[in-house]
């Protein structure tokens, strides 16, 4: 551009042929290195980095599917979704949209105030100034115009989880109503914002408007008209690589926001579960009694990590029947809160079994099971020689004691959930097959990397596991 001002501008005072060949040689080459450098510059944004972020984003996928706790419902899937597709979207677009207008325009400012200096001296120093006073005012500006929008979506959140009981009540009238209200607010909050990003805008251009206009006069004074065309094609394109400054930080800090609120906010599930507090079961301050004068359970924390395999043992009537109903909400604490990361199931003394067949047994449990998954939970229980098509009578009458507990076991195994707790799975077993089958759990657990938790009399079987608590006086205590 300054090129074809010199020569636009040479040309009205009829210079020699040669000048203007040579002019012309000089606005073609300009323009030839103009077109290398955007093609360059297109492809190290949309070949080079573009393909790398793609790869990058595959690869977080795939450790995705593997290692966030997917089968913790439709909400937490949707929300999962959200983090993997619309925040990559936003990652990826931080070096077109911040990196490379930000960096362009200080490099060619610095160059043009440098070569300004020579002309102007001092006066030069108003063209970075002006970049410096369009980048703050942005910044400052669009600091206090952020706008959370977690309220509105817990929300929605908590009333797509929560509307059979919404309708069960009669209460969607009223929900929605709160729904709306609240949408509509955040509508106008946007549309403030908005207004007053426009006016943020027009405040940059002004400035950038009057520090044209001082260097400007300034130049009319010591340059000839040539070079005065020269500058004023230079400026324009400068100011022009300024007005994408306030869209550049408004990016840069709308991204810093969305960041910095996924790694403190506590209502983050996902985040919080898979990637900060990497727990299976946490219990704080637990408390429970049969009545108010003898507590079982007295303020009891305990913390069980992803793929721990931890035993509980203690004397009989020490509360290890208690605190299992407990983990699995059948009875509600007096005090205290248990949080479980995963699906559960478990395998209690108490566990019915249907009157049917063994085959019937797990359909009734786990409807789309398949013969094969039958067979597998029945060969690590050890039961795989039995003929899943028998009657084994009322609550498994035809079975002995030691296979209805193996039973039991191989039914809360098929669940493949992420925690399993059994309590007393070797009752009734003989040593060599009691370790035979906790052998096998174990190896289970391990491969899966899932949490297991059994509770036990025998402290042979309780030290195959990796931790061993006792529970002694209504808390756990660590044994090794």
């Amino acid at each position: 551009m300054a090129a074809s001002a010199w020569l636009i501008t040479s040309a009205s005072f009829h210079p020699p042929l040669s000048t203007l060949a040579v002019g012309i040689t000089i606005v073609r080459a300009a323009g030839l290195f103009r077109a290398v450098f955007r093609y360059a510059e297109r492809y190290l944004t949309h070949t080079v980095i573009f393909a790398k972020l793609t790869q990058i984003r595959l690869c977080l996928y795939e450790i995705a599917l593997t290692k966030f706790p997917l089968k913790s419902g439709a909400t937490a899937e949707a929300e999962l979704l959200h983090d993997l597709t619309v925040s990559s979207e936003e990652r990826k677009n931080f070096f077109p949209r911040v990196v490379q207008p930000i960096l362009s325009a200080t490099i060619i400012t610095i160059i043009v105030t440098v070569y300004l200096f020579e002309t102007i001296n001092l006066m030069a120093l108003i063209l970075p100034l002006s970049m410096i006073l369009t980048a703050v005012i942005s910044y400052t500006f669009i600091q206090k115009l952020k706008i959370n929008d977690t309220d509105y979506r817990e929300m929605l959140l908590d009333f797509y989880e929560g509307r059979d009981e919404i309708f069960i009540a009669n209460s969607t009238e009223i929900v929605i109503k709160k729904l709306n209200k609240a949408a509509q607010n955040l509508r106008q909050n946007e549309q403030i914002r908005r207004n007053k990003i426009a006016d943020t805008d027009r405040t940059c251009s002004f400035i950038n408007a009057a520090a044209f206009v001082f260097i400007l006069v300034e130049l009319t004074t010591m340059v000839d008209i040539i070079n005065l065309a020269v500058w004023i094609f230079i400026l324009l394109l400068v100011f022009e690589m300024f007005t994408a400054l306030p869209n550049a930080i408004r990016t840069f800090v709308n991204l810093k926001f969305k960041i910095e609120n996924a790694e403190l906010n506590p209502q983050n599930e996902i985040l919080n579960k898979s990637s900060i507090n990497n727990y299976s079961l946490r219990i704080e301050n637990l408390t429970f009694g049969y009545n108010s004068k003898m507590k079982v359970i007295d303020n009891l924390n305990l913390e069980i990590a992803h793929g721990d395999r931890i035993s509980i043992v203690g004397e009989s009537g020490s509360g290890k029947t208690t605190f299992l109903y407990l983990l699995l909400n059948l009875w509600a604490p007096d005090f205290g809160k248990i949080s479980i990361n995963g699906t559960i199931a478990a395998s209690t003394t108490n566990n019915y079994i249907f009157s049917t067949s063994i085959r019937e047994n797990f359909l009734l449990m786990h409807s789309n099971i398949t013969q094969e998954e039958i067979f597998k939970a029945l060969k690590i229980c050890q039961l795989e020689n039995f003929d899943i098509d028998e009657y084994i009578g009322e609550n498994g009458a035809k079975l002995s004691g030691g296979e209805r507990c193996r039973l039991q076991t191989a039914l809360a195994l098929a669940a493949n959930s992420e925690i399993l707790i059994l309590d007393e799975p070797t009752a009734g077993l003989d040593k060599k097959t009691a370790q035979n089958l906790i052998f096998e759990i174990i190896n289970d657990s391990k491969k899966n990397n899932h949490t297991l938790i059994i509770v036990t009399h025998d402290f042979y079987i309780a030290q195959m596991m990796n931790k061993i608590y006792k529970l002694h006086g209504g808390s756990l205590e660590r044994q090794n």
